[in-house]
């Protein structure tokens, strides 16, 4: 289990790749997604898994403002790759 704290660290694990990560929600939860990152056009695929529903972004920009929640748990420590 890696924890991931910064974009960066996230754009390196998901980049051309699935990455498989987790949000610690509430401290005893869990939300499992995988995570794409292409980086020639800047833009990310979340797969849920709790509910099986996609999202597509088009910029990191764009995810930030879209999906706030992997970021907060970035922020608090949250988020960690399986």
């Amino acid at each position: 289990m890696t924890k991931i704290t910064t974009i960066e660290q996230l754009k390196e694990i998901c980049t051309d790749n699935v990455g498989e990560v987790y949000m610690v929600v509430g401290g005893v939860g869990r939300s499992s997604k995988d995570i794409q990152y292409w980086p020639q056009d800047d833009s990310w695929n979340i797969y849920n898994h709790i509910d099986d529903s996609e999202e597509d972004y088009d910029s990191t920009e764009e995810f930030k403002k879209g999906y706030p929640l992997i970021f907060e748990a970035m922020e608090k420590g949250a988020l960690f790759q399986y």
